[in-house]
């Protein structure tokens, strides 16, 4: 089997349910890859594995040094999307100004590039979730200044879900369309239920374990 037909697998393992199943098929291709750029998309994949393993130190080592060799290539793309993701530790972490000026940087790296990778939606669903974090607790004054910020990201993310989902063809497609579900039902309470239990049916109907479970546990 190639190294990308062993990403491939591993990331169908991790995002069914399994992530610890999958780091094994991950340093398998690891094992094979003679190319850096590649070795480093597979550092990235397996940090992901860590996260939802809940090892976050793990995870940060990965991405960072994931980060470092897609520097070295002037690969824009890449270190976007390892930037996305510390910045979703950051989140988790509480650094909410960290966490927004990181998705911040990830998609405008690529924008400015005039990349329109099929994964920009998934830049966007970072800010929004970070976002939806500062406005909780606000005075109505800012809770109103989040929710119109909150709107504009939300149209932004729904003109990419709509480009990214016809040429989509691997696994990710599902869960980024289910993240925006999640997004839109976190915009008023009244569309929390109808909008998660359609992300959920999706998930559940294409086996996506990470993603029911999420639903389930409200942690998009």
């Amino acid at each position: 089997m190639s190294v990308q037909a062993l990403i491939i697998k591993a990331v169908n393992i991790r995002e069914k349910g399994d992530p610890a199943g999958a780091l094994e098929t991950f340093c398998e291709a690891m094992r094979l890859s003679e190319n850096p750029i590649e070795q480093a998309e597979i550092m990235g994949q397996m940090a992901l594995c860590y996260q939802h393993l809940n090892d976050l130190d793990m995870a940060v080592i990965l991405y960072n040094a994931a980060a470092d060799t897609l520097s070295q290539h002037a690969d824009v793309v890449g270190v976007a999307r390892m930037r996305r993701q510390l910045s979703s530790i950051q989140l988790y972490r509480g650094d909410l100004d960290g966490a927004y000026e990181l998705a911040l940087k990830a998609r405008s790296s690529i924008v400015s590039h005039g990349y329109r990778p099929n994964d920009l939606c998934h830049m966007t669903h970072g800010i929004i979730k970070v976002l939806y974090k500062k406005r909780q607790g606000r005075d109505f004054s800012s809770w109103f200044s989040y929710t119109s910020e909150i709107w504009s990201w939300l149209m932004i993310e729904a003109k990419e879900i709509r480009q990214m989902y016809p040429r989509e063809k691997s696994i990710a497609r599902d869960v980024w369309f289910t993240g925006f579900l999640a997004d839109l039902g976190m915009f008023f309470p009244v569309l929390t239920f109808p909008f998660g239990l359609l992300g959920y049916l999706i998930a559940k109907s294409n086996g996506l374990g990470l993603r029911v479970a999420q639903f389930k546990n409200r942690s998009m």
